[in-house]
């Protein structure tokens, strides 16, 4: 069932896990929490088709979440389709323009599409509202270091490294 889909989940056996979820969701296709779980786990796993379908079913119940709608900008990024991914994190944004989450999905969209200072500001927001930028800072020090501005990167990575020593 879904706890033992949950528990593949915490223990990083993603492929396990998304086995898990389709079984439990098969069984209940109308739950969109299932649908919700099922494809922000498969974005993570980079399974773009699952994901795309899960979170499809679960933003036909709630369209209006811009977690959902973040999660599947990272789908679309993540099989290729920039312009669908761009059109669904500006959903996103309209939804929860403030929410970190949403802001550096959004950065991540940007740098894809080569916007890379629109792709700054926006993790620079994020880091501003999120208790644990860690992820938003890593991503952009890749993008300085992409866009040809390593020493930059270099020096905000070190400043990572001084402030979380001890985080993976």
């Amino acid at each position: 069932g879904i706890a033992f889909a949950r528990a593949l989940g915490s223990m990083h056996l993603q492929i396990e896990a998304l086995d898990a979820y389709a079984r439990v969701i098969e069984l209940d296709p109308e739950d969109p929490d299932l649908a919700r779980e099922g494809g922000l786990l498969a974005v993570a796993a980079g399974a773009s088709e699952r994901a795309e379908a899960w979170l499809a079913a679960s933003l036909s119940m709630s369209p209006d979440d811009a977690a959902l709608a973040i999660a599947f900008a990272r789908a679309a990024l993540n099989a290729g389709r920039l312009d669908e991914a761009a059109q669904r994190a500006e959903r996103a944004l309209d939804l929860a323009p403030e929410d970190p989450e949403v802001l550096h999905g959004a950065g991540d969209v940007y740098a894809s599409q080569g916007k890379f200072e629109k792709a700054i500001q926006a993790y620079d927001q994020a880091m501003q509202r999120s208790p644990a930028p860690l992820a938003i800072k890593m991503a952009r020090a890749r993008l300085l270091t992409r866009i040809g501005r390593p020493s930059q990167a270099a020096l905000e990575l070190q400043a990572i490294l001084e402030k979380h020593p001890t985080e993976e």
